[in-house]
């Protein structure tokens, strides 16, 4: 039996929460009353969103094969970050870890919010600005590794990055630095706390045969799978 829902959460407007995209699944058989602190309505969903949410947990977008972007630096491996460059991102340990590397670029792209100071000077960081979320599987797939070089923060703690499954889908190496959403996933991911650790490990990249494991354990994961784990749950109470 379906259950009706009341779903406590905010509206977060530019960025649906993962409440909205599961919801969204689960309200075709079911009432749903979205409380939240402006009031007791359902949050706006838009067929904007609607087409993001499809895409931003979908595995085949990444592990489609996609050209390489002619923007992708040659000339050695690439190690690459897409998302905010935000207050999260541990700048000095990408530039420290660059310095390390000087044959390796490392490519950095999504929105500056956040003092980028630590990367200047550096000739093998480059700053690619921001791109659509429909040509990242392109840099993912194309690039030697990819990297998640988080701070050690209460938010990131509590956070659980699409990127690492669509790094994951994409097939490619990944070197992150240690946070708890990397369960069940820590026998794919080459965790680095330090420059060294994270320059001695991009440099085992290189020589890494584990892309088709990656791409395996996140093939099944999307919107619709997720919503129906859910639904199941909230249905046997």
């Amino acid at each position: 039996m379906a259950h009706d829902l009341i779903v406590f959460g905010e509206d977060w407007g530019a960025h649906p929460s993962s409440s909205q995209h599961l919801v969204s699944h689960m309200a075709a058989d079911r009432h749903v009353v979205w409380v939240n602190s402006i009031g007791l309505r359902k949050p706006a969903f838009s067929m904007g969103d609607a087409a993001r949410a499809a895409r931003k947990l979908g595995a085949a977008l990444f592990s489609t094969p996609a050209p390489r972007p002619t923007d992708l630096p040659e000339g050695g491996p690439v190690a690459g970050f897409y998302g905010s460059l935000a207050p999260w991102i541990d700048l000095d340990l990408v530039a420290a870890t660059a310095r390390l590397l000087p044959e390796w670029r490392f490519v950095m792209i999504g929105a500056a919010q956040t003092d980028l100071s630590a990367l200047e000077g550096l000739g093998n960081i480059h700053r690619l600005g921001a791109r659509p979320h429909a040509a990242l599987p392109g840099y993912a797939q194309h690039w030697d590794a990819g990297i998640i070089p988080f701070r050690d923060t209460a938010q990131i703690r509590a956070c659980n990055p699409l990127k690492l499954r669509e790094y994951l889908a994409a097939g490619r190496p990944v070197v992150s630095t240690d946070f708890p959403a990397l369960d069940g996933y820590r026998h794919l991911v080459q965790v680095a706390r330090t420059p060294e650790d994270f320059a001695a490990a991009l440099g085992a990249s290189l020589a890494d045969t584990n892309a088709a494991a990656r791409q395996a354990a996140v093939a099944a994961q999307s919107w619709a799978a997720r919503a129906a784990e859910a639904a199941a749950w909230t249905d046997a109470l």
